[in-house]
């Protein structure tokens, strides 16, 4: 499996039309999956694979029309990600065939439980407000946690990940 920027977020860098041809190539080549993303990215989170403001209908799914269009051209399965939030735009997304599979990040690091929580109350909206400071954080080489939380996900102490 390989996690595949398709087009980058500033003018000059890869054009998706590119990158489609990209994706082509590893399926090709002998991936068995492509999880479809951006590629180089620019300075501000809005020309990013970490937008901000994921917080209803409309927002979420941004990868969604290139995902569509590499499962076009594709013959392995294709997973999405980008500003997964809510149940029913997943299941839309797969059941039309717009993808195989969908891929979640930083809802799973503000609530590690949450898929157990949508089993119980599908209608439920993650607590993820999509702030990016779980990254910013992770890019200072703090553990990884949900800096919104004021939680911690890191290993418990003689666990591993000491530097």
């Amino acid at each position: 499996m390989i996690k595949i920027g398709v087009a980058d977020g500033f003018p000059g860098g890869l054009s998706f039309a590119e990158g489609l041809e990209a994706a082509a190539q590893c399926a090709r080549w002998g991936f068995d999956a492509l999880e479809i993303s951006q590629g180089l990215r620019e300075r501000y989170y809005a020309e990013t694979e970490f937008r901000t403001g994921v917080d209803h209908p409309g927002r979420d799914a941004y990868f969604r029309p290139w995902c569509a269009k590499v499962k076009t051209r594709v013959e392995v399965p294709v997973l999405m990600v980008g500003g997964m939030r809510n149940l029913e735009t997943m299941a839309a997304v797969v059941a039309g065939g717009e993808a195989d599979f969908v891929s979640l990040c930083r809802p799973l690091i503000r609530e590690p439980d949450l898929i157990r929580l949508w089993e119980e109350d599908p209608r439920r909206k993650p607590a993820c407000i999509s702030c990016n400071r779980c990254f910013d954080d992770l890019l200072s080489l703090k553990p990884l946690a949900c800096a919104a939380a004021g939680r911690s996900h890191a290993p418990p102490p003689g666990r591993g990940g000491s530097r």
